[in-house]
């Protein structure tokens, strides 16, 4: 008898695995895709004059031309694209830290200038009658 629940004791583990991946009734794993972000979405938003106005207030007289402000905001799906809400948009700005990599003063065809955001904006902004440059990051 000892024996007979000792044998009942190892064959019934093995005989559940082997009748439990077998049955019909279980369902089949489902696997997950990950889903692929795309790298850009094209989105618009529509401000009036009032409100790129507002928006610009929030900078103060003094503050320099390489500060910068976030604004955040809701996008949402219509018919016609990704709109950003211009509402949300305008409201809490927060101000952002510079950041600390060099950057480049280009012209048309060649690097002028290069240094932080705030010494290149300076120097393109001296030299703005005479040049049409942009500020561009080293990375």
């Amino acid at each position: 008898m000892k024996k007979l629940f000792i044998l009942a004791l190892c064959v019934s583990p093995i005989a559940a695995v082997l009748f439990s991946s077998t049955s019909p009734d279980l369902p089949e794993p489902i696997s997950e895709e990950p889903k692929e972000e795309p790298e850009q979405i094209s989105a618009s938003v529509l401000l009036s004059k009032w409100q790129l106005e507002k928006m610009m207030r929030s900078f103060n007289d003094d503050d320099h031309p390489s500060d910068m402000r976030v604004f955040t905001s809701v996008v949402n799906n219509s018919a016609d694209g990704w709109r950003i809400s211009s509402t949300h948009l305008v409201r809490n700005p927060k101000n952002v830290i510079l950041p600390t990599t060099d950057y480049h003063v280009i012209d048309s065809s060649y690097i002028d200038f290069s240094g932080n955001l705030r010494e290149c904006v300076e120097y393109a902004s001296s030299y703005k009658g005479h040049h049409d440059y942009i500020v561009v990051p080293l990375k």
